[in-house]
């Protein structure tokens, strides 16, 4: 193949990775980020920015500036920790660059994301990519199953038969050539490629489920939710609210916080309460069942 052409192939193959990832990483990142509802703030305290400085930074510091009020900046650790390996001290800076300001720890309000201060974002872009490959492997057997073989052409005729597989490509029903091709001249191989695209997609929606499992977002984790039992199920709810409540319990220690030192009254909730579901109730354990 000319270098030109190869070329020409791989940035297509190129562009196609890229969107589907983009595809799933706005997906996951947007679910993410509206996960929690925020009432009662300031409006000098932006709700969304400090879903995406958690998703990104995985901490927000809320302080109260003497020139500038109350607000949610960016947030490191500036100087010693104490006893606890806690912070003494923070430099808090704004999304613009042009904010910068050191703070006693005493003096901020610490909003982490989950304990160890770990971004949302990295659970986001390892299952956009792990997808992406999913994805994109479904579609290269669906291909090898609408073309499941390699020819082998005369270089004369290298163009003839590029244009006629371009037509299979885009779906034509009636593809006709030209008498000077010579159908005897080329070679043919069968790829023997084996149909597995199902259980891609299978796989694929496992892994979509488990992120949303991670996320704390109701699923059945399986694509066929009847084959699982009553304790396999009650299990994964369990997970799901654990994951919920480790994000959400840190955003409700950090509003109750900032409520005492400003006399506020903010709060803070899913905004979905697919978090909680309860038992599911198995009839056939029913004691009173004739």
């Amino acid at each position: 193949m000319p270098q030109k052409e190869a070329t020409s192939d791989f940035r297509k193959s190129l562009y196609n990775n890229q969107a589907t990832f983009m595809l799933y990483y706005n997906h996951f990142r947007n679910l993410a980020l509206t996960m929690f509802e925020w009432k009662g703030l300031p409006d000098s305290i932006n709700p969304r920015f400090i879903e995406r400085a958690l998703m990104d930074k995985g901490i927000v510091a809320l302080v109260d500036d003497p020139n500038l009020g109350k607000m949610a900046t960016y947030a490191t650790s500036s100087g010693m920790v104490d006893i606890y390996g806690e912070p003494i001290a923070y430099k808090c800076y704004g999304a613009n660059g042009l904010y910068t300001k050191d703070f006693a720890a005493k003096d901020v309000v610490v909003l982490r994301n989950n304990p160890d201060l770990i971004p949302t974002l990295n659970i986001v872009i390892w299952y956009a990519a792990r997808i992406t490959d999913l994805e994109m492997t479904i579609t290269v057997n669906l291909n090898t199953q609408k073309k499941p073989w390699m020819l082998l052409v005369p270089e004369k005729e290298r163009y003839s038969w590029e244009q006629i597989m371009m037509k299979v490509e885009g779906n034509e029903s009636l593809i006709m050539g030209t008498k000077s091709l010579d159908p005897d001249a080329i070679q043919h191989f069968n790829l023997n490629a084996p149909y597995n695209a199902d259980k891609l997609q299978e796989t694929k929606e496992t892994l979509v489920n488990e992120f949303y499992t991670r996320l704390g977002l109701n699923n059945a984790n399986t694509d066929k939710r009847e084959r699982l039992i009553v304790d396999e199920v009650n299990a994964n709810n369990q997970i799901i609210e654990l994951n919920t409540q480790t994000m959400l319990r840190f955003r409700k220690e950090a509003a109750e916080e900032l409520n005492q030192r400003f006399g506020l009254k903010v709060s803070v909730d899913l905004r979905v309460k697919g978090g909680q579901y309860g038992e599911v109730h198995d009839p056939t354990q029913d004691p009173d069942r004739q």
